[in-house]
């Protein structure tokens, strides 16, 4: 099977935003709803939250392409995702800062793309070993999780971009 990926809601929203906006690269929205019919790539339901709770526009695309989104309690592997999350949540407690209401989601796609064997799709840095804080390369690396980011996610897939004068 094809390698699957899991995005972070910051490669959609950094996309829609701006070098990926919809009124440049349409093509880009396409292929990714495409990739996403194929099941070769996915978010989480709490990606779609966080984006909902944020996004107007970019939660109405995601509103038409339900084949994006995959519910954890839908999955075969609803429960190793769970034990995953907890899991994470106990060797990595630095990757969520509750106080801020920052990066609750981020167990998430981490555990889901670990029990499916996806490749987490991330525009984090990582923050390396003598850092208190953690993100998501640092706790990929951690559980040995593989992570890219958006523009190896295009390198990964083969994917060339052109453009058009109209």
């Amino acid at each position: 099977m094809p390698i699957q990926y899991c995005l972070d809601a910051n490669i959609l929203i950094t996309a829609w935003h701006g070098y990926y906006s919809p009124e440049i690269a349409p093509s880009y929205w396409d292929w990714l709803a495409e990739r996403a019919r194929e099941g070769r790539i996915f978010c989480t339901e709490i990606v779609k939250e966080e984006i909902k709770n944020k996004d107007d526009d970019l939660a109405e695309w995601i509103k038409i392409h339900p084949e994006l989104i995959r519910n954890i309690s839908d999955e075969q592997r609803g429960e190793e995702i769970q034990e995953k999350v907890r899991k994470i949540m106990s060797e990595c407690p630095e990757l969520v800062n509750f106080r801020k209401q920052k990066s609750e989601g981020d167990p998430f796609v981490i555990a889901h793309a670990w029990a499916v064997g996806a490749t987490v799709v991330t525009k984090e840095n990582k923050l390396g070993p003598n850092n208190p804080r953690m993100n998501i390369p640092d706790v990929c690396e951690h559980f040995s999780v593989p992570w890219t980011d958006d523009f190896g996610l295009l390198r990964q897939m083969g994917i060339r971009l052109s453009i058009q004068d109209y």
